[in-house]
C-alpha cells in the first residue's frame, strides 16, 4: 500500500549553528548505568560507525539538538538490556525540537541502522513518531515512523524535485506503546534506483531497489523529532550504525599490440588495447612529440625515421598502469616517398626514374602526371591542366619555379589552384588553366581572387603594351599594369567606356587607381593618366578629361551644380570648340574663349541665341554674381539674370 503526500517547506532541514548542537559528550544526568558493558553487535556487513548501549552515560560523538524544553539524554528509567538507554522527550510547543544524529564517514555508499525502540508517548495530532531518518546533507530523503492513528509502520521517501513524498505501509501489525521493538534498515541512495530494506522484530517487512528518491548520497542517520510541534517520548537502546564505502576496483593491468612495429616512413601503425581489469580511460604517448590520444584503439602515422617508445596508460577508479612497446621507422628512399604520394593521388605506375633538376630538385613521371621534389625536400603532385600550364611556362626553370603546395580544390564553381614559388596557376572548368603572378596577382588578391568581381583569369599575362604595360583578362574584366601608372582592376561599365576611348592608347592612357565607389547617388569613378571615367546609375558612364575636367573640378565635381556628366566630350564645334553635357548643364570650351560652365536660365537664354554659333559666341567667364542676380560674359556680349528677368546685351 502506498500513498503520496506533499512535503511543502519541510524538505530541507537547516540545523542551527547554535542552541544545543554538540559533538562533545553531553553530561549525564543522575542515572545509574553499567559502564564497561560490551557494545551491541549484529550480523549486518559494513564498518561500525556507532555501536552503543549507552551504559557509558554519554552521547559523545553524536550531533545532539535540544531546543525549547526538549531533552535528549541518557536515562536509566527504561532499557532494552542493561540499565540505560537514550530518552528523547519533546513537548508539543512551538519552540521545542529534540533529536540526535550519527554522522557518516565521507564516501559512504550505503548504510545499515539497527536499534531497539520503546515509544511511550504518541506524537501530537498530525505528527508521527519516527524511528530512523536518513539524510543527504540537510535533506531527509527516507525514514520509517509509527502512525499515531493506527499504530502501524510506514516508510516515507522524498521524490526528486524535493516537494513530494511517497508513503508505503509496512505490513498490518500494530505497534503498541510502552513496548520494546527492534527496527533495522539498509539504505543505498541512488536516485530512482535507491535500495531500501526494513526489518521489524527480526522479520523483513520491506525490500526494494527501485525506490525513487532525491538522493544519491547519505551523510547522517537521525533519531528523534526534527521539527517543532512534533511531540514524542521515545527510549532508544542498543543502537548500531554501519557504513559501507563505495567499492573501488583493482587497478587495471595495461597491455596492447601494435601493427606493424617497423617499416619505412611514413609508417601508419594501428594500436589495439588488450588491457585487463576493466580500464575506463586510456592515454597514448606515441613517443614522437605528437599530442596524446585518448582513444582505446588509435592509429598513428610516423612521418620521420627513428625509434619510438610508445606508452599506454590504462586507468580506472582503482588506479592506473603503463605498458610500453617500441616502433622502429626507417627513412624511405626518395623513390619510395614519390611512389607513395603518387598512389595517394592516383597517378598510376612510374614511367621514369627519379631525375635530378635545378637547385637540388627531383621529379619522377607517372602515367597520369608527376611528383616533384622541391629543393626544400617537400613533395608535390603535378598533373592535369595545371601541369600543362606549368609546362608551357617552362616547368621549374620558368617564371613560376617549383610548386609550393599540392593542388587545392573546392574553389568557387569547381576551381582548383596550385601555388608556386613565383605565383600560382588557377584552373576552372569555364576558364581553363592560367598563370597568376606578380603585381597583377596582388591586385587580384585585393579584389577577392576568384570569389571577387573579376572571378577567374581567362588569359595569361600579356606584355608588350605601350610604355611597358601589361594586362591579364578575367571573366569579369581585366587587371592592367604599367610602370608609370601602377596595377589596377578594370571592369564593368567603366572598362567598357575605357575601351571606347582606345584603352591605354587612347586619350586616357592607363588607369592610375582602382574603381572607387561610394560617390553621391551611387556613383563611381576610376582615374587614368589622362583624366577619369565617371559613372552613375542616372547619368551613365562617361569620360572626364582635359580642360573640361578641370572646370568640372572647379564646380565641385559630381557634388557641384552640374552633377554627373551625361555625354562624352563632343568636339567639332565652330572655331575649334568642344563641350560636355552634365545633369545640371554643360561645360563649353574653345581656344579663344577658354573653358567655362553653362547652366540654369542663363544657359537657356544662350541657347535661344544659337549657342556658340549665335551672335554671342562662346562664354568668356563663369556665371558670376551681380546685384539682384547673376551674369555671364560672352564673346559677343553678356547675359544677365536679375530677379528672374533675363537681359541679353549685345553691342
Amino acid at each position: 500500500m502506498k500513498r503520496i503526500g506533499v512535503l511543502g517547506a519541510a524538505v530541507t532541514l537547516a540545523v542551527p549553528l547554535m542552541g544545543g548542537i554538540s559533538f562533545l559528550a553531553v553530561p549525564a544526568y543522575a542515572v545509574t548505568c553499567q559502564p564497561g558493558t560490551s557494545a551491541p553487535s549484529d550480523s549486518f556487513p559494513g564498518t561500525v560507525v556507532k555501536a552503543d548501549n549507552f551504559e557509558s552515560g554519554s552521547l559523545s560523538g553524536y550531533q545532539v539538538q535540544a531546543t525549547g524544553t526538549a531533552t535528549v539524554s541518557v536515562s536509566s528509567a527504561l532499557a532494552h538490556d542493561g540499565a540505560c538507554s537514550v530518552y528523547v522527550h519533546v513537548p508539543s510547543d512551538t519552540t521545542s525540537v529534540g533529536d540526535f544524529s550519527t554522522p557518516l564517514p565521507a564516501g559512504t555508499k550505503e548504510v545499515y541502522a539497527d536499534g531497539w525502540f520503546n515509544i511511550t508517548q504518541a506524537g501530537a495530532s498530525g505528527n508521527n513518531v519516527p524511528y530512523f531518518r536518513f539524510f543527504s546533507g540537510a535533506t531527509r530523503f527516507v525514514d520509517v515512523y509509527r502512525d499515531n492513528t493506527t499504530g502501524k509502520l510506514w516508510l516515507r521517501s522524498l521524490q526528486p524535485g524535493g516537494t513530494t513524498y511517497t508513503y508505503t505501509a509496512l505490513g498490518t501489525a500494530v505497534v503498541a506503546l510502552n513496548s520494546w521493538h527492534q527496527l533495522a534498515m539498509h539504505v543505498i541512495p541512488n536516485g530512482a534506483t535507491t535500495t531500501v530494506e526494513v526489518w521489524f522484530d527480526g522479520a523483513s517487512v520491506y525490500s526494494s531497489s527501485t525506490v525513487n528518491t532525491a538522493a544519491t548520497s547519505v551523510t547522517s542517520v537521525m533519531n528523534g523529532a526534527e521539527h517543532v510541534g512534533q511531540m514524542e517520548d521515545t527510549y532508544i537502546d542498543d543502537l548500531i550504525v554501519k557504513s559501507v564505502a563505495a567499492s573501488v576496483p583493482a587497478a587495471p593491468v595495461a597491455s596492447f599490440t601494435a601493427s606493424p612495429t617497423s617499416g619505412t616512413a611514413p609508417l601508419s601503425v594501428a594500436f589495439h588495447d588488450t588491457s585487463t581489469g576493466s580500464p575506463t580511460s586510456w592515454s597514448w604517448d606515441f613517443g614522437d612529440g605528437s599530442a596524446p590520444s585518448t582513444a582505446q584503439n588509435p592509429a598513428h602515422t610516423y612521418s620521420a625515421a627513428g625509434t619510438y617508445t610508445v606508452t599506454l596508460t590504462a586507468s580506472n577508479a582503482g588506479g592506473s598502469a603503463k605498458s610500453t612497446a617500441t616502433v622502429t621507422v626507417t627513412a624511405a628512399t626518395l623513390a619510395q616517398q614519390m611512389d607513395a604520394k603518387a598512389a595517394q593521388w592516383g597517378l598510376g605506375a612510374a614511367t621514369s626514374a627519379v631525375t635530378a633538376i635545378r637547385n637540388g630538385g627531383y621529379y619522377r613521371n607517372y602515367q597520369y602526371g608527376a611528383i616533384i621534389s622541391a629543393p626544400s625536400g617537400s613533395l608535390f603532385v603535378s598533373h592535369g591542366a595545371i601541369r600543362g600550364e606549368w609546362a608551357a611556362l617552362g616547368f621549374e626553370n620558368g617564371v613560376m619555379g617549383y610548386p609550393s603546395t599540392d593542388e587545392v580544390g573546392g574553389l568557387r564553381n569547381g576551381g582548383v589552384y596550385q601555388n608556386y614559388d613565383g605565383g600560382a596557376i588557377i584552373w576552372s572548368p569555364a576558364s581553363g588553366a592560367h598563370e597568376s603572378l606578380g603585381a597583377i596577382r596582388s591586385v587580384w588578391a585585393q579584389l577577392g581572387f576568384e570569389s571577387g568581381v573579376l572571378a577567374y583569369p581567362t588569359t595569361e599575362v600579356v606584355t608588350g603594351l605601350v610604355n611597358g604595360g601589361s594586362y591579364q583578362n578575367y571573366q569579369g574584366g581585366a587587371i592592367v599594369s604599367s610602370p608609370a601608372a601602377g596595377t589596377h582592376g578594370s571592369y564593368g561599365p567603366i572598362r567598357t567606356e575605357w575601351q571606347a576611348t582606345g584603352f591605354e592608347r587612347g586619350v586616357l592612357g592607363y588607369p592610375s587607381t582602382g574603381v572607387v565607389t561610394g560617390l553621391v547617388n551611387g556613383g563611381s569613378y576610376q582615374n587614368y593618366q589622362g583624366g577619369a571615367i565617371v559613372s552613375s546609375p542616372a547619368s551613365g558612364t562617361h569620360e572626364s578629361v582635359g580642360a573640361i575636367r578641370a572646370e568640372w573640378q572647379a564646380t565641385g565635381f559630381e557634388r557641384g551644380v552640374l552633377g554627373y556628366p551625361t555625354t562624352e566630350v563632343v568636339t567639332g564645334l565652330v572655331n575649334g570648340g568642344s563641350y560636355q553635357n552634365y545633369q545640371g548643364g554643360a561645360i563649353v570650351s574653345s581656344p579663344a574663349s577658354g573653358t567655362h560652365e553653362s547652366y540654369g536660365p542663363i544657359r537657356s537664354a544662350w541657347q535661344s541665341t544659337g549657342f556658340e554659333r549665335g551672335y554671342l559666341g562662346y562664354p568668356t567667364s563663369e556665371v558670376y554674381t551681380v546685384p539682384g542676380g547673376t551674369a555671364q560674359n560672352y564673346q559677343g556680349g553678356k547675359i544677365t539674370d536679375i530677379n528672374g528677368q533675363i537681359t541679353i546685351t549685345h553691342p
